[in-house]
């Protein structure tokens, strides 16, 4: 969401922290033969309140299923899920927020390299036809880990 705030773009700021709570669900909670995205996508329609606009429902498992996209996403809480993502993981963009915002916002995250290393792995294996294995090889995303500027 800072992300989207620096370069002025609005997003809807509750469904923002829906994909960004639940696109990575799957990752712990595997489904059988089925991508970790597809879970968090399924999350989110379970969880939607009662009322809640099917465009935004669609947003946010769009968002989900695209924050591992090799390219940049075309819808903006995509592309934004993605770049927060990216830079949670891998650290880039992080030039662009400020060191106390970013001490702040990365008090707890001990171990968590190593962590995004070990579930994206079994991911891979899990379902070697799955976006994390897509993901992986090509973007070096675990080799990147590694390099985050981020504190670990």
């Amino acid at each position: 969401m800072a992300l989207a705030h620096l370069d002025r773009v609005a997003l809807k700021p509750e469904l923002f922290y829906v994909a960004a709570m639940l696109h990575d669900v799957g990752l712990r909670e595997p489904l059988p033969d089925r991508c970790f995205t597809v879970a968090g996508a399924d999350a989110a329609r379970a969880t939607a309140p009662e009322g809640t606009a099917a465009a935004d429902i669609k947003q946010v498992e769009r968002a989900i299923f695209e924050h591992v996209a090799i390219r940049k996403p075309k819808a903006l809480l995509s592309r934004y899920l993605q770049a927060g993502s990216l830079l949670d993981v891998a650290g880039p963009g992080i030039s662009k927020l400020g060191r106390e915002f970013t001490r702040e916002v990365c008090k707890n995250r001990a171990g968590f390299p190593e962590e995004c290393r070990t579930a994206w792995r079994a991911e891979s294996r899990r379902f070697p036809d799955g976006r994390a294995a897509y993901a992986r090889c090509p973007g070096g995303l675990l080799i990147a880990t590694r390099f985050n500027p981020l504190p670990h």
